[in-house]
């Protein structure tokens, strides 16, 4: 009798446990859902920042001045080097969503972007989606995040444009791995900041 009730009580949790999943997977969005979009906007802009880095230690060799001076955008060649990455961090974007229907970030929150009917994205919807990027992001993000938090399939003023949409399926051990790395790219570029 105890066995039995063990086993209806086991069998009820996996059956509520199942049903949670296919929630998350489904149209409607999820606290979860929203932390994995975050959680990929910081790895992509994460990219972003080694862009600007990267380029940053080109021009501060080539001018002789320090990468702190550039990276606190003190100095006329700082603003090339802000230029630089924004223009890498658009195409990064477009190539990665036209060629695989995801930017990294996305891939390890086990998001991707798809056109209306669930088929890829393509060349043509990364770039309608991706020609509002700049109306999403200023000032800082609020036109794409409201965009998202208030539409009924939570879309950004790209993804209305293009006909896009973020996909998300739910999966512990990617989101793990997405907050690990953004451990780690914190920690690493708390590091380079403070040389």
């Amino acid at each position: 009798m105890a066995v039995t009730l063990l086993h209806q009580k086991a069998t009820h949790s996996i059956k509520n446990s199942e049903s949670h999943f296919k929630k998350l997977e489904g149209d409607s969005p999820s606290l979860i859902y929203y932390l994995s979009r975050l959680g990929a906007f910081l790895v992509d802009h994460f990219i972003g920042l080694c862009f600007y880095i990267f380029i940053g230690e080109l021009i501060a060799k080539n001018q002789q001045v320090s990468l702190k001076d550039i990276l606190w955008i003190n100095d006329i060649p700082a603003w090339f080097s802000l230029i630089g990455a924004t223009i890498l961090l658009f195409a990064y974007f477009w190539l990665m969503e036209s060629l695989f229907s995801r930017t990294f970030g996305k891939m390890i929150f086990h998001l991707k972007v798809t056109r209306e009917g669930k088929t890829r994205c393509g060349f043509i919807g990364s770039t309608n989606r991706n020609m509002l990027r700049i109306l999403d992001s200023f000032p800082i993000f609020i036109p794409g995040i409201l965009s998202i938090l208030l539409s009924k399939r939570p879309q950004r003023l790209g993804d209305k444009l293009a006909h896009t949409r973020v996909q998300f399926k739910y999966s512990f051990t990617y989101f793990a791995i997405g907050v690990l790395a953004l451990l780690g790219a914190f920690i690493w570029t708390m590091t380079q900041i403070n040389q």
